[in-house]
C-alpha cells in the first residue's frame, strides 16, 4: 500500500524474501529471492495508496498466509469464512507451486494461517492447512482465482472472526473497502507489520480483463497494488461489514502530475456463493446485498 505523500516509483511483483527454514527436499530456490521490480531508490516494494494504518486489530476476519521453504517465501492476504476456512487467491497457492516445482499438497504443508491479530509476525494464533479446495472449472483448467484452504483446527482465539459474504450486484461507482498486507511509505519510509486498509471504486462491471467473476476497479491515489492479492473488498451494510470482492491484481502508476493511477480486477464473491456453502459444509453462506 502506498501513501498519498511521499510516493516513489513502485513496480509490480510478488512479495519474496529470504527465510532459513529445513526442508532440504525441496528445490534450491535462491534465485527466486532476487526481486527485480523492487522501488531500488526507496527499498520498498508495492503498497496499497493511500491507506490507513489502524493503530488497533479492527479487523477480525483478516489472514496473513505464509509459504516458506529455504530461501523462498510468498505471502497473500485472507479472509477467516467459518471457524475452520479461509478463503483467497488461487494464485498465491499455484504460483508457490509453479515458483518450487512441488505439487499442491506439498505447498499446502508448508502454509502457515496467522488469525487474531494485526500483525504479521506476532500475536494471535497460527494454523497449518490440511488441504484446499478449488472449484470445478479450475480443476477442469478452466481457472477461476478462488481457493478455500481448511485449517488443520477450529479457530478458537481471541480477536478471530468470520466475516460475513455478500450476494451483491456490483454497481459503477461503489466505493469499497479493501485491506490487505502489503508495505505503506510513511514520511520516515519505515516498513510495517501489520495490515492496512484503503478504499477502492468499481469501474466497470464483469466481466473484467477477460474474466466473467470479476469486476473492474479504477481510482487515482487509491486502491490496491500487488501484494495484496486475496485480501477483501468489502462495505459496511446495517453496521456490519459484509465481502463482496477479494483482490484479484492491481496496476498502480505514477503519471506525469505525480498522482498515482490504480486500476484493476476483484473478484466478485456472488458466482462463487454455492462453492463456498459446499466446501464449509454450509458453515459459510452468503446474503442477499443490494
Amino acid at each position: 500500500m502506498v501513501s498519498q505523500i511521499h510516493l516513489f516509483l513502485i513496480a509490480a511483483t510478488c512479495i519474496i524474501s529470504i527465510y532459513a527454514n529445513h526442508f532440504d527436499s525441496y528445490p534450491d530456490s535462491n534465485q527466486l529471492s532476487f526481486d527485480p521490480d523492487v522501488d531500488v531508490e526507496s527499498g520498498f516494494k508495492p503498497r496499497i495508496i493511500n491507506p490507513i494504518v489502524p493503530g488497533s486489530h479492527s479487523l477480525p476476519f483478516m489472514a496473513f498466509i505464509s509459504i516458506r521453504v529455504n530461501n523462498y517465501a510468498k505471502y497473500c492476504a485472507g479472509t477467516i469464512i467459518a471457524h475452520k476456512y479461509v478463503m483467497t487467491a488461487l494464485h498465491c497457492l499455484t504460483h508457490a507451486v509453479r515458483d518450487l516445482n512441488v505439487l499442491t499438497y506439498q505447498v499446502e504443508k508448508l502454509m502457515t494461517v496467522r488469525v487474531g491479530s494485526q500483525y504479521k509476525t506476532k500475536g494471535g494464533a497460527t494454523y497449518g492447512v490440511v488441504e484446499s479446495f478449488k472449484t470445478n472449472n479450475t480443476l477442469a483448467y478452466k481457472e477461476e482465482n478462488i481457493v478455500i484452504l481448511e485449517l488443520k483446527h477450529n479457530i478458537f482465539v481471541a480477536g478471530a472472526k468470520p466475516i460475513k459474504l455478500g450476494a451483491w450486484k456490483p454497481k459503477v461507482g461503489t466505493r469499497l473497502k479493501i485491506a490487505g498486507y502489503t508495505r505503506v511509505v510513511n514520511g520516515a519510509r519505515k516498513s510495517i507489520d501489520q495490515y492496512a486498509i484503503g478504499n477502492a471504486t468499481v469501474f466497470a462491471l464483469p466481466p473484467c480483463e477477460g474474466k466473467p467473476y470479476a469486476f473492474c476497479v479504477r481510482d487515482v491515489n487509491q486502491g490496491a497494488s500487488v501484494g495484496d492479492e486475496g485480501g477483501p473488498a468489502y462495505m459496511l451494510v446495517k453496521g456490519e461489514y459484509i465481502q463482496v470482492g477479494m483482490i484479484l491484481d492491481d496496476d498502480p502508476k505514477k503519471n506525469t502530475d505525480q498522482r498515482v493511477l490504480s486500476s484493476g480486477a476483484y473478484l466478485l464473491i456472488r458466482p462463487f456463493c454455492g462453492f463456498i456453502a459446499a466446501v464449509t459444509k454450509g458453515l459459510a453462506r452468503c446474503k442477499a446485498i443490494n
